[in-house]
């Protein structure tokens, strides 16, 4: 079983960042309804996008819980 870095790297962010992106372009939707599903604002769904604002550990378990439903 792979263990998950306790700190992020930068290039975990950059990868989650991307994983993001393709997640809710795969799900079609826009910026503004990914972030009514996740239950944050647009500017978050945005931020997560550029990398930013991702060391959130809370954040981290509710995006396992959407991908969980794909």
């Amino acid at each position: 079983m792979n263990r998950l870095p306790t700190k992020p790297t930068a290039r975990s962010i950059t990868a989650l960042a991307a994983a993001i992106r393709r997640l809710r372009e795969r799900l079609e939707l826009s910026q503004g309804q990914f972030a009514r599903e996740v239950g944050v604002s647009q500017q978050t769904v945005s931020d997560w996008e550029q990398g930013k604002r991702l060391r959130q550990f809370h954040v981290v378990l509710r995006l396992i819980r959407l991908l969980e439903k794909q």
